[in-house]
C-alpha cells in the first residue's frame, strides 16, 4: 500500500507502503463506494496480478532526489510549465534542495511560459 507523508484530500485515509495491506485497502474502497464518496468514481482498486503486485513498488517507492544527490557535474534542467502529472513549484524545490544538499554549485533550472512546438 502506498505510504504518504500526510492525510488524502479525498477521505482523510494514510495509506502505507509496506508491501501489505490490500485487503485493508479493499475494504477501504468498498465502504467509500457504499457511502457515496464522490472521488470513488474516479478511482479503481490496483490490480491483484503477481506482476502488478511485484512491478509498483519499483516505481511507487522511486525518489528522484536520491538520484540528483548523485550528480557531480554541471547540471541544465529545463521543465514544463505545464506538466499535467508533477506539480513544477515542488519538483523544482526539491531538485535545488538535493542538488545544494550535494553540495552541487553549478546547476540552472529553466522554466518557460511557453514552449517552441517541435513539429513541423
Amino acid at each position: 500500500m502506498l505510504r504518504l507523508p500526510f492525510a488524502t484530500p479525498h477521505c482523510g485515509a494514510r495509506p502505507q507502503r509496506s508491501g501489505i495491506g490490500y485487503e485493508s485497502l479493499r475494504r477501504d474502497y468498498r465502504a467509500a463506494q457504499k457511502s457515496g464518496q464522490v472521488w470513488i468514481k474516479e478511482a479503481e482498486l490496483p490490480s491483484e496480478e503477481p506482476y502488478f503486485v511485484k512491478f509498483f513498488p519499483t516505481i511507487a517507492n522511486y525518489k528522484p532526489a536520491d538520484y540528483w544527490r548523485l550528480i557531480h557535474v554541471p547540471v541544465l534542467v529545463v521543465e514544463a510549465g505545464q506538466d499535467e502529472r508533477i506539480p513544477i513549484g515542488p519538483s523544482v524545490d526539491a531538485i535545488q534542495q538535493a542538488l545544494r544538499e550535494n553540495r552541487n554549485p553549478d546547476f540552472t533550472i529553466i522554466v518557460p511560459k511557453r514552449f517552441p512546438s517541435f513539429s513541423r
